[in-house]
């Protein structure tokens, strides 16, 4: 089950993240889906190490290895899928807020070109923490 912490660090000051474990090769089931796609492939994948050496307070190696911010991600979202899923049907669509990077994005709002419907579920949870600054981390056992 994947966790949710905060780690302070000198480097960055307080980190919230979200940390998704592998269990052999593959991550857990709930984030599984997304592997390999173009939303998983914006996930931080840090050594199991580095996390716990983070929580011992030596958080160099892990912030060294966290890749792009929050908001990166977000702008690394492919053109289509920051267009919402439902935007022919939704009787609340605006095109001026209703993408990933808007300050007001409606909490409805799901991106499109995702199938199938539990991947593109997965896809909105991962939008909303990137949009909450939030690190999405896959911890890799022995890496």
């Amino acid at each position: 089950m994947s966790r949710q912490v905060r780690l302070s660090t000198l480097e960055m000051g307080d980190l919230q993240v979200l940390l998704v474990f592998t269990v052999g090769n593959e991550w857990e089931p709930e984030w599984e889906p997304l592997r390999g796609t173009l939303f998983g492939d914006q996930f931080s994948v840090i050594p199991k190490e580095a996390v716990d050496h983070a929580f011992h307070r030596l958080s160099k190696p892990m912030t060294k290895a966290l890749g792009i911010q929050p908001q990166g991600a977000l702008r690394k979202i492919p053109l289509e899928s920051r267009m919402c899923f439902r935007r022919n049907k939704c009787p609340m669509f605006d095109h001026k807020q209703c993408f990933p990077e808007a300050k007001n994005m409606p909490w409805c709002f799901e991106p499109d070109g995702v199938e199938p419907e539990s991947v593109r579920q997965l896809a909105t949870q991962a939008i909303e923490l990137w949009r909450r600054g939030i690190y999405i981390v896959v911890v890799q056992d022995g890496a």
